[in-house]
């Protein structure tokens, strides 16, 4: 049996830091203060296409000018399925929606204390064209000052760090220039949908796997 995939991709989620650079790209925060945002992997982004309503995927493959199609909400998260991915399919949204449903519950947060409301939003979808090796990714997004007297800004939290830590969302520190924080995505995650070797396995109630299955889980 291949090890829970998603399960172990995304405990690395939540407390990842990481070392902001200085790069603003489109002013729409407040004097354009918070418009430099990157993954964990380095690559930046416009804050704008964070957005949950932005129709540009993320995954930077695929079909452009969708929103995605269907959502869940699994413990503190709430997750969106990108149009025609594997994500769209109800094998592996059981199954991811699953892990992010067993993972809040080992989160003590004070998202789950009275009638808090916040959830966290994260983007699924493909990995990119680009990149047919890769299995699959996780990443939370950072979001910081841009400051151009110091481009170094030492260790910060992510935005999903912050949420789960304060139970206010992340978005709701910044100055923006329009209202709706709670309407961007704090992470995403990514799955290949066409293994090289082998295939998914999303049935979870089953433990028995062949040499060339992997658990989705």
């Amino acid at each position: 049996m291949k090890p829970y995939f998603f399960y172990t991709i995304l405990l690395s989620l939540v407390f990842f830091k990481s070392i902001s650079q200085n790069s603003p790209i489109v002013h729409i925060s407040t004097g354009g203060i918070f418009d430099t945002v990157s993954d964990r992997f380095g690559k930046k982004y416009n804050l704008f296409e964070l957005k949950t309503n932005n129709m540009n995927r993320l995954s930077g493959g695929g079909q452009a000018n969708s929103l995605p199609t269907t959502s869940c909400n699994a413990g503190y998260f709430n997750l969106f399925f990108a149009a025609s991915s594997m994500f769209s399919t109800t094998a592996a949204q059981t199954v991811i929606c699953q892990v992010f449903s067993d993972i809040s519950s080992f989160i003590i947060s004070p998202l789950s204390v009275g009638s808090n409301t916040v959830r966290i939003n994260i983007y699924c979808d493909n990995t990119p064209a680009n990149q047919p090796g890769a299995f699959g990714a996780a990443t939370a997004f950072y979001v910081y000052p841009s400051n151009p007297t110091n481009p170094n800004q030492c260790y910060m939290d992510n935005q999903i760090e912050k949420t789960i830590k304060t139970g206010v969302d992340a978005y709701n520190f910044l100055p923006l220039s329009f209202v709706n924080a709670s309407s961007f995505y704090h992470g995403m995650v990514l799955a290949n949908p066409n293994l090289s070797s082998g295939n998914w396995h999303y049935n979870l109630s089953s433990t028995s796997l062949s040499n060339t299955d992997y658990d989705f889980y």
